[in-house]
């Protein structure tokens, strides 16, 4: 499944935040991580100017709204992928499509993710999500 432009986002909005706090230690003396936390400090107090904290709290505010889009866009996608479940098991004759653990193991020994179709004369149905219709 293709990332959506959503997801994209949320995550370079997060990595762009995760780079500027990194900056902002590093250049104010917290590149040693027994000093980190004082530094942190000291930026959010405004000892290092106004600037220095006005960028700490855009970094901070950004590790927020990246991972609130981030996982906003992973919601969506497995909305979507429970309803082309339903839609698909629906369309074959089955009374129910739900989303699962397979009833199988994969290569390594461990279930993996299935549309898993039931409530026909037919016995249960699993699919690859990846195979939905659209």
């Amino acid at each position: 499944m293709i990332p959506s432009k959503l997801l994209i986002t949320g995550v370079l909005v997060f990595g762009v935040s995760v780079l500027l706090l990194l900056a902002l230690l590093i250049t104010h003396g917290g590149a040693s991580k027994s000093r980190q936390f004082e530094v942190l400090g000291e930026l959010l107090s405004g000892r290092h100017g106004t600037m220095a904290r006005g960028l700490l709290i855009t970094a901070l505010a950004g590790f927020v709204v990246g991972a609130m889009v981030a996982f906003t866009a992973v919601h969506r996608t497995d909305v979507q992928q429970i309803e082309q479940c339903k839609a698909t098991c629906t369309q074959r004759g089955y009374a129910k499509g739900v989303m699962g653990l397979s009833s199988g193991r994969d290569a390594s020994g461990r279930p993996y993710r299935v549309c898993r179709c039931s409530g026909s004369v037919d016995k249960d149905l699993e699919l690859d999500p990846r195979t939905l219709s659209q």
